[in-house]
């Protein structure tokens, strides 16, 4: 559950550190069947054919996870279900990062099928005369 400040923000919770096989494979069987996921990077730089992922996180709206490069394996038949939705920012980004690290989040998509949401795309579209369109 959300939990507010005075003013009426969103306090985001602090984030669940997932730092081996047996939290992972625990995770998967507590959450494994969360329809949608919001999902970042934090990459050893942007060039997308070349660098890779060091921590990436996820976060189902109510609680937060961070997870380094090593507990990848563990989720990648997560990742690559086609029944989830995932949200990004900058998902182009994020799919090279992915596929850099062994994971392509759309081999089992199929083409039809429209299962990244980017938060950049859409604020493009919203404020398209924005100079800028960051987080």
């Amino acid at each position: 559950m959300l939990s507010f400040d005075m003013s009426g923000h969103v306090i985001i919770p602090p984030a669940e550190y997932i730092a081996n096989e047996q939290q992972a494979r625990r995770w998967l069987e507590e959450y494994g069947r969360i329809p949608e996921l919001a999902v970042d990077t934090e990459t050893t730089g942007i060039v997308r054919w070349r660098d890779q992922i060091i921590f990436w996180s996820f976060s189902d709206g109510q609680r937060r996870w961070c997870l380094p490069r090593s507990v990848m394996p563990y989720f990648k038949g997560f990742l690559q279900d086609p029944s989830k939705e995932l949200i990004f920012h900058n998902a182009n980004f994020d799919t090279w990062m992915f596929a850099n690290s062994g994971i392509d989040l759309l081999e089992r998509t199929p083409v039809y099928r429209f299962r990244r949401r980017d938060t950049l795309v859409g604020h493009a579209l919203y404020e398209d005369d924005s100079p800028g369109h960051g987080l």
